[in-house]
């Protein structure tokens, strides 16, 4: 299974890159360790609407997908965001051709 863990496959999702395809598995490695720091919460403070300040606990699970620049995506939509990119790059080629 490529892009995908049994929990993604589950729920139709993988993880693509910036050109719509797998990640590398050395992409893939350091994005997974990078799931470890994820499992260490920030705190904010937060005011709620009654004007009591209470503390807010958030895992921040975009932070290893930003740093590898993946992106996480319904299988569905894989064939639609390359067709996009695609289309994108011939705009860049007539233009450059012009």
């Amino acid at each position: 299974m490529l892009g995908t863990t049994f929990g993604k496959s589950f729920f139709k999702i993988r993880v693509i890159d910036d050109y719509a395809k797998y990640p590398s598995l050395k992409k893939s490695f350091i994005r997974n360790v990078l799931c470890l720091i994820n499992l260490f919460p920030t705190f904010t403070d937060v005011t709620n609407k009654k004007g009591v300040a209470i503390m807010r606990m958030n895992f921040n699970m975009y932070l290893n997908n930003k740093i590898c620049k993946t992106y996480v995506v319904k299988t569905n939509n894989i064939i639609k965001l390359q067709d996009i990119l695609n289309q994108g790059i011939e705009i860049i080629k007539s233009s450059i051709q012009l």
